[in-house]
């Protein structure tokens, strides 16, 4: 009897992932934007050093860093790609051109594939670019719902990855 009680929940429990029609039409539409919400850095003893010197805004973690108020994006339009994202970490070594931190690039991948899972109802979005003198690798989870999840590995920093979600892209800021 018990059983079939905890079979019964566990059987309703499952949830049927249906595709938010909005987030299908924006991956359809080869045109949005992902804009991250926290940065989860790799945990570093320089990391855990600025986090513990008070460094860090209330709440946020070494672990866990709100970008809320912050401007970022991953802008998809068609076969061009324009990423600006914070960047949180430890840069181990490489020859780095400007003054920019965080990670910057633009331009058309010859890489880009976007594919859905069908059967976990998600799309996963991979590509490489250079920017500033490195190589990023870039690889997005969105969600059936439109959040999202972010991994960017580059040989001359510490891996970072950034939880957000996908929206429409906006108006560009005149400056």
């Amino acid at each position: 009897m018990i059983l079939f009680i905890v079979g019964s929940i566990l059987t309703g429990c499952q949830s049927t992932k249906v595709i938010d029609p909005q987030v299908q039409n924006l991956l359809a539409g080869g045109s949005f934007e992902i804009v991250q919400d926290y940065a989860n850095p790799l945990v570093s003893s320089g990391l855990n050093q600025v986090a513990n010197s008070g460094l860090l805004p209330p709440g946020d973690q070494a672990s866990s860093i709100s970008l809320f108020g912050t401007d970022n994006y991953i802008r998809v339009i068609n076969d061009s790609v324009a990423v600006d994202l914070p960047y949180f970490g430890t840069r181990r070594a490489g020859n780095v051109v400007g003054t920019n931190s965080g990670i910057s690039y633009r331009g058309v991948p010859a890489d880009l594939v976007i594919e859905a899972n069908e059967a976990k109802k998600t799309t996963r979005i991979t590509f490489t670019g250079r920017g500033q003198g490195e190589n990023f690798g870039f690889s997005i989870t969105v969600q059936p719902n439109g959040n999202s999840f972010t991994q960017v590995n580059s040989m001359t920093r510490t891996a970072i990855s950034y939880d957000g979600h996908i929206g429409a892209i906006k108006a560009l800021k005149k400056e």
